[in-house]
């Protein structure tokens, strides 16, 4: 067996290493999927024999319908000589019909045996089992064992599979062909397959099959005659896990070779030995571990041997490129080499030896939350096994509960955890009460105003632990001092002292992490360094788009899932990045990174100044237009639903988009998607940039819109809608409008009457939130800007109104959650305050 064909130049040691790893690999993978996620493939080898073809390497599912085909057409004195299987089946179609069509394949796909080794591939507990083959090979494998299977025609409704097991015929199955069903059933070969626009269920199915799968097996396939590449987007994550399984020879193909190395590993012990395998494989004790999808078991890495150099140190500032090795050589020896370690690691331990079992680490974007996270694992994985999120799927809930279950003294990582339904968050949250196991949730301070109420469900919790991520202290400020000392940047937006460098970021940045990356990333400097990293490759079309979408993603402040850009694009982004990385050269593409199944990109506030310099407005807003068009098409998980609404949101194009026209491009381009013109927060959106842009008229139009929308929402789903937003952006549109428009007396007068009404009941809600804070110190600045354009009995009433929510607004502000919401309705109030005393 050889995995190396025609690579007889690699070092002998390397070629063996790479053989064990990937056998290993292999087996460990196919004993974690006897606990789920097994996905079997069949293509014409698996049962070519029971069949009388002969099994060689121009065998596939094309090529020996053509050899049929030709040879009938031959028989009936007919020219039999085509190459193309379309043509050929068209000629033979018009000699004998769609009956005599039906009659032939059904006759020649009939199997009467089956051998034993594939019986014992179809014993094992596959979850699903996918074959492009006509033929009974399965169902007859399956019944001499007996094993219960349910076959399927490729006519069936995917979403009315049961169990047992799927049997899935992607071409068709001859055992429940018709002449009513046959025309549309059979498919011949991989252009009609890819064209057959009803098959798109099924593919869709085999794309979350072997999304969530664990192990995936093709057996008798020919990589270059199915086209997978084409229905399967994300093949960064099947490489990881797809093998194939080929008859066994001393001389491997080699252009089969490199065909199956780009989806997966190729191996050459056949399909006895692959029944070999999972006979072994099942007398092995079962795996103890649930099977993980959602989750992750962290593994801590090596400690790097060295010091960091320069370059690496600039390259996790500049880019985000972490070094695991790096971090865990810090943490495990308590040093500040490559990062600052924090002394908020040992108040959060020193919170769970008190007691606290679900930890809240909050904060702004680019503070840190995600390395603090990393050094608790590295400290809490040498007591206990540490699991992390990876992904956000529908079997979360079970796969929890298993998981602690399993590890009863588990402890669970989740960032940026308001990501999660709120329903779902608490029904995890629960299972940590009193318990003897951890919970460490993050969330960025933005995500904490987009879900109080899940916020204020967590605090009510038995043992549970609020950790606001802390200012700098003056250590933690030295040491960051020093380590961008070493890398020259701080010419480049601070001039003063070496001795005054510490106090700049206690003082000027407020002692804030964030604070101090905005004015490093901003600088010219790192600009250049994104041009630089840019101008290393050449991008296409495709690379561009895919690299500016990922930057827009960090942005936003999440690092994606790889099968989430892959399957949206359309494209293999694992195979992009990989081959950036190697146009890159030593270092890599900067820009844009792969991290196991992630995409990381530049720290969020990098990616602003990334995407302002490198990409043009007009292209940025093509990009992402489109991006959020492809992602209303499909069925979103909670994590991508998430990011649809975030992509909807104008405070995040305008950061990077600035002119006024490409704005609205991007929202009329997207007010023709049905899905989204019946959505009041999306009018609110686009009228929010109207407002911005003073176009009055048509941030008015837009608002009703939203409000339109709000009612028909209320009357197709018969519930109530809360219109808390549309009420805020009316009461702030109103006071924009008066403050930056005429307007006569009276009507100034309804502005500010309907402004604070509706601040007043906004204010009046159960736990309000920063919002009408805000929007009352808009009252205040446009009452400070018009008041002597108002009638002189006008002027008092409004003065008193203003007042009185003042007052209620005092009452309030203990209830508005703490941190970031409540410290902006302080600042917001305090304005307020100020601006009447100068009345």
């Amino acid at each position: 067996m050889s995995l190396e064909v025609g690579l007889l130049s690699r070092n002998l040691i390397t070629k063996e290493r790479t053989v064990t790893h990937s056998t290993d690999n292999f087996s460990k993978r196919l004993n974690n999927a006897r606990r789920g996620g097994g996905i079997l493939f069949c293509g014409a080898g698996f049962s070519a024999d029971c069949l009388s073809f002969k099994p060689d390497t121009t065998l596939g599912t094309g090529a020996q319908l053509l050899a049929i085909i030709n040879e009938n057409l031959v028989k009936l004195e007919r020219p039999g000589n085509f190459g193309k299987l379309q043509n050929a089946a068209d000629a033979l179609q018009r000699e004998i019909g769609e009956n005599g069509m039906l009659a032939l394949l059904k006759e020649r796909y009939a199997v009467a045996e089956v051998t034993e080794d594939m019986c014992e591939i179809v014993k094992f507990p596959w979850d699903s089992i996918y074959t492009t083959n006509y033929d009974n090979s399965m169902e007859l494998a399956a019944s001499r064992l007996p094993k219960q299977i349910n076959s399927l025609n490729n006519t069936d409704d995917p979403s009315q599979i049961s169990t047992p097991t799927p049997v899935i015929h992607l071409h068709g199955f001859i055992d429940k062909w018709d002449i009513k069903n046959f025309g549309s059933s059979c498919v011949l070969g991989a252009e009609s397959y890819l064209k057959s626009s009803y098959l798109e269920p099924w593919l869709k199915r085999f794309r979350d099959d072997v999304r969530l799968a664990q192990f995936v097996a093709f057996v008798g396939f020919n990589a270059a005659d199915f086209h997978i590449n084409q229905v399967v987007f994300d093949l960064s994550g099947l490489r990881e896990k797809a093998f194939f399984i080929n008859r066994p020879t001393a001389h491997a193909d080699p252009d089969t070779v490199a065909d199956q190395e780009r989806l997966g590993r190729p191996f050459f012990f056949g399909r006895s030995g692959f029944a070999q395998k999972i006979m072994h494989t099942l007398k092995l004790e079962l795996p103890s571990e649930p099977r993980l999808v959602s989750f992750e078991r962290f593994d801590p890495p090596q400690s790097a041997p060295d010091v960091p150099s320069v370059e690496t140190i600039e390259n996790f500032f500049l880019f985000g490129a972490t070094s695991p090795e790096q971090l865990a050589r810090d943490s495990n020896n308590r040093l500040s080499d490559f990062h600052i370690t924090r002394d908020a690691v040992d108040q959060v331990l020193s919170n769970i030896d008190d007691g606290a079992r679900i930890l809240l680490i909050s904060g702004d974007v680019c503070d840190g939350k995600s390395i603090l996270v990393n050094d608790l694992s590295l400290r809490l994985s040498s007591t206990r096994p540490v699991y992390q999120l990876l992904h956000i799927y529908d079997s979360i809930l079970d796969e929890v509960s298993r998981l602690l279950e399993f590890a009863p003294n588990a402890v669970l990582v989740m960032e940026n955890c308001f990501d999660l339904r709120e329903d779902r968050l608490a029904t995890i949250t629960k299972q940590f009460e009193g318990e003897d196991r951890i919970l460490i949730l993050t969330s960025r301070s933005i995500s904490s105003e987009a879900a109080t109420v899940a916020h204020s469900s967590l605090e009510k919790l038995n043992n549970f632990a609020a950790v606001p991520m802390p200012r700098l202290t003056e250590r933690e400020a030295d040491i960051l001092s020093a380590l961008v000392a070493q890398f020259a940047g701080w010419r480049h937006f601070y001039s003063g002292q070496d001795d005054q460098k510490s106090r700049y970021i206690l003082k000027t940045c407020e002692a804030s992490l964030p604070n101090f990356l905005l004015a490093l990333l901003k600088s010219k400097h790192v600009r250049d360094r994104y041009r630089e990293e840019l101008s290393k490759v050449s991008l296409n079309a495709d690379e561009r788009q895919a690299v500016a979408i990922a930057l827009y993603v960090a942005r936003i402040g999440e690092n994606a899932p790889m099968s989430f850009l892959s399957n949206t694009l359309e494209l293999d982004f694992g195979g992009l990045l990989a081959d950036l990385n190697k146009r890159g050269g030593n270092h890599g593409f900067l820009l844009v990174r792969r991290r196991g199944s992630f995409v990381e990109a530049v720290p969020a506030l990098g990616a602003k100044n990334a995407l302002t310099h490198l990409f043009s407005d007009q292209e940025l807003v093509g990009y992402v237009a489109e991006f959020v068009t492809k992602l209303s098409e499909i069925y979103r998980n909670d994590f991508e639903q998430h990011m649809f609404n975030q992509m909807l949101r104008y405070s995040i194009l305008k950061g990077v988009v600035s002119s006024d026209a490409q704005i609205n491009r991007f929202f009329d381009h997207l007010s023709r998607l049905s899905q989204l013109r019946t959505r009041p927060l999306f009018w609110m959106q686009w009228h929010m940039a109207k407002t911005e842009q003073k176009s009055f008229v048509d941030a008015e139009k837009y608002l009703e819109q939203g409000y339109a929308a709000a009612e028909s929402y209320e009357k197709s789903r018969n519930i109530t809608y809360d219109r808390k937003q549309l009420d805020d952006r009316k009461a702030k549109f109103l006071m924009i409008r008066a403050k930056h428009s005429h307007r006569e007396p009276a009507a100034l007068f309804r502005d500010f009457k309907d402004a604070c009404d509706l601040t007043r009941r906004l204010l009046n809600r159960p736990e309000p939130q920063r919002y009408p804070f805000q929007t009352l110190e808009t009252i205040s600045d446009a009452f400070m800007d018009r008041h002597s354009d108002m009638i002189p009995i006008h002027k008092p009433m409004v003065h008193e109104w203003i007042n009185g929510l003042i007052q209620r607004a005092d009452s309030k502000l203990d209830s508005v959650p703490d941190g970031y919401q409540r410290r902006t309705a302080t600042t917001a109030l305090q304005n307020v305050k100020a601006r009447l005393e100068r009345l």
